[in-house]
């Protein structure tokens, strides 16, 4: 008997944030995510799109604060703990760059492109487009 008998996919993304109704907004209107549940303390949001499979993985907002969800490794270099995926992240960039969305520049890792995003609390995504 191993995990796959048990977990069967991934369900939740969660990040701390400073101010729910404004990060609420902040991802609704800049991403298309849609408010699903909302309390004083968490709002679920679903993604655009229709990621495979449809509404998973949802993202929670916890009102917990400023807690960025980013680490440094033993060289000192700051990585994403979270991943999202593209197919036109050059487009993204330049999307970012239009609303003033803090974001590192594109860069090419051989087998794909990647960039870093941030929200407005400092908390950082690794966007990626694999390379055909």
């Amino acid at each position: 008997m191993y995990s796959k008998e048990f977990l069967e996919r991934m369900d939740y993304i969660q990040i701390s944030v400073t101010n729910l109704e404004q990060s609420i907004k902040w991802y609704c209107e800049n991403f298309g995510f849609k408010q699903d549940f909302k309390n004083d303390d968490l709002s679920v949001l679903f993604p655009p799109n229709d990621f495979p499979p449809v509404g998973l993985p949802t993202l929670l907002l916890n009102n917990a604060g400023r807690n960025p969800n980013w680490f440094v490794d033993n060289k000192g270099n700051k990585h994403a703990m979270h991943g999202l995926h593209t197919k036109k992240i050059n487009e993204l960039f330049e999307y970012c760059q239009e609303k003033k969305i803090e974001c590192s520049k594109v860069m090419d890792e051989g087998f794909a492109y990647f960039m870093e995003l941030y929200d407005p609390d400092n908390n950082m995504f690794s966007i990626i487009e694999l390379k055909k």
